[in-house]
């Protein structure tokens, strides 16, 4: 943004303009909430771990969106797509 002289308002408007999301951090959420559900079903790191190797800091926001996006908590959408 320094290099080119453009601000984070303008930044952020280009990118909600040629992508499927409103902002730059709904898709930074997105790929943290992605990141975490491939935790999920390929670790047996707790869900306290994997939120926080997600990037969240808050477990209720973390199980907010996770169950907004899934439309399942965490850990049942552990139990349904654990792979053996």
């Amino acid at each position: 943004m320094d290099e080119f002289h453009l601000s984070k308002e303008r930044v952020g408007a280009a990118f909600a303009q040629g992508s499927k999301y409103d902002s730059l951090p709904q898709f930074v959420c997105d790929l943290r909430l992605d990141y975490a559900s491939k935790l999920l079903t390929t670790t047996d790191l707790s869900i306290t771990e994997i939120m926080t190797k997600a990037g969240f800091s808050n477990a209720s926001v973390f199980s907010r969106y996770f169950n907004r996006k899934y439309r399942i908590s965490p850990s049942q959408y552990r139990r349904a797509n654990k792979r053996q």
